[in-house]
């Protein structure tokens, strides 16, 4: 006769299925732009935008939802809250516009942006990514460009009609090329810069590794320019160069800023930044003995 098995494996399954009855609830997403008070509590300020869709696909996601949802050609127009998210696929194009104000803001897909707030002192809309954007800004309203600059838009003179848009291109190596086609002047933020282009102008915006957002200059840095290249040393430094190439010199140490690097010499040390473009070289920050 053969020996009775106690049935260990089915009780244990039977007290995991019991155990899937009362799963862990996750807390919500994670809301990007968003500071909490006190109480947890996060204050926002209600519709700051709408959306439009006039070629698909384009899919919104709304402020704390996991997942975003498809605008249809029957349900084109939506309501955007801070920290809402617009994603436009390859061959899409949406449109962003501002109730009360002359803000239109066209992405070309593939493209996301995300939906700041004025009221925090945010840009209005954050561009993570366009293939192409066309903006129409009014004074008052500030976009973010990928990599964290900051884009405003400045009245025309008086007297002058408004015409145009300001137009962001992806160029190749993950350059963003802005193109000022308002009769108006654009002005791009760009760390510690800031560029002034008037109507007709370009400027192209390289993407860099830590970003492009802008900051505050430290008092103790100052300004200088070797070939018409303008950076910043602070410290004890010697600056020299020609012919597209910039050497600094730590005399009793200090560093330079610009040129999209940014380098710290101990007395005696040195560094040669060659500029992008100029003979034929590639950019370098290499400090020496």
């Amino acid at each position: 006769m053969l020996p009775s098995r106690t049935p260990i494996p089915i009780v244990a399954l039977c007290l995991a299925a019991g155990a899937c009855t009362n799963l862990q609830r996750l807390p919500d997403p994670i809301l990007l732009h968003d500071s909490g008070t006190a109480d947890g509590a996060v204050r926002r300020s209600g519709t700051v935008a709408t959306v439009l869709r006039h070629a698909g696909p384009v899919e919104v996601r709304p402020p704390g939802s996991p997942a975003g949802h498809p605008l249809t050609f029957d349900r084109k127009l939506e309501r955007l809250e801070s920290g809402a998210r617009v994603r436009v696929g390859s061959a899409g194009r949406a449109e962003i516009l501002r109730r009360g104000s002359p803000v239109s803001i066209v992405l070309f897909g593939p493209a996301l942006a995300e939906m700041g707030d004025p009221a925090r002192d945010e840009p209005l809309v954050w561009l993570h990514g366009a293939a192409s954007a066309a903006l129409l800004l009014d004074a008052d309203q500030r976009v973010g460009l990928p990599g964290g600059a900051l884009l405003r838009w400045s009245a025309p003179v008086a007297g002058s009609s408004r015409e145009g848009r300001v137009v962001l291109r992806a160029a190749a190596n993950g350059v963003f090329r802005l193109e000022n086609e308002s009769s108006g002047l654009a002005i791009v933020d760009y760390r510690d810069a800031t560029f002034e282009v008037g109507p007709g102008g370009v400027l192209d915006l390289p993407a860099l590794a830590e970003g492009t957002a802008p900051f505050d200059v430290p008092p103790s840095d100052r300004s200088s320019s070797v070939d018409g290249s303008v950076f910043r040393v602070w410290g004890e430094v010697e600056e020299s160069g020609g012919e597209g190439r910039v050497v600094v010199r730590g005399a009793g140490g200090g560093g330079v800023r610009g040129l999209g690097a940014s380098v710290t010499l101990a007395p005696e040390d040195e560094a040669t930044l060659e500029i992008l473009g100029a003979g034929g070289g590639e950019s370098t920050s290499s400090p020496q003995e």
